[in-house]
């Protein structure tokens, strides 16, 4: 049931895919940075399939199959091409369900701000200061969220703030990347939202990889339990 999905994006094509029965998805999956890609969302998604849940994931520019160059791209781009995605595959009038690994964490966030979002899955997610949103990420990116405490400065608490669906915020024991910092943030910013945290013991900010068969399937439990 995996079909290719190419979404066109200024002057680049997405690459992608769906496992589906039909050509719409219910779940989208958002990859993190650096050397990421969909791919890492096979495990999941092969067996939220299993359990009924479709799902569509693609390569943002510079990752995986899609071509295009990433250091040339924002986080901006970013949620506008996960936002083309979305408008082409998600069923018309109905809300969805996002997985987000790592930077994309921030971007699913932002997409609250277009989308009826019931769930939004969120696997060590990052938050970056809104001074950061517009700029290339090889033009004063880096060296603006590496500012001490930056994602304090996140406009991704205020959108929080009025979410009203559910979270299930993953996080890894051992995480070196994402600061405590933002884990509390993500915790105390969406009074609102019904929110279950499930910590991936023993394990690293790439925490996809680490996991175990069991692991995966105790997460994919959750997220069907938080689908009902």
């Amino acid at each position: 049931m995996r079909k290719k999905i190419v979404v066109p994006f200024q002057q680049d094509s997405l690459l992608g895919d769906m496992i589906s029965k039909t050509d719409q998805c219910e779940l989208f999956c958002l990859h993190g940075a650096g050397t990421s890609d969909r791919f890492r969302f096979d495990r999941l998604r092969e067996r939220l399939f299993k359990k009924g849940v479709s799902s569509c994931a693609f390569d943002f520019i510079g990752h995986g199959e899609t071509q295009g160059e990433l250091v040339h791209s924002s986080l901006r781009e970013r949620t506008e091409m996960a936002a083309e995605v979305i408008q082409g595959y998600a069923p018309k009038d109905q809300s969805i369900a996002i997985v987000a690994a790592s930077m994309s964490g921030y971007t699913a966030v932002r997409l609250l701000e277009e989308f009826d979002v019931r769930l939004l899955v969120l696997i060590v997610p990052a938050a970056y200061d809104n001074r950061a949103y517009d700029l290339q990420f090889d033009q004063g990116f880096t060296a603006c969220i590496r500012r001490e405490k930056s994602y304090e400065n996140s406009d991704a608490w205020e959108i929080l703030k009025t979410y009203q669906g559910k979270i299930l915020l993953v996080t890894a024991e051992y995480d070196q990347v994402i600061p405590d910092g933002v884990v509390d943030l993500y915790k105390r910013s969406a009074p609102l939202a019904e929110m279950d945290h499930f910590i991936v013991e023993g394990a690293p900010h790439k925490v996809m990889a680490h996991m175990s068969d069991e692991v995966v399937d105790a997460l994919v439990d959750r997220i069907v339990i938080a689908e009902r």
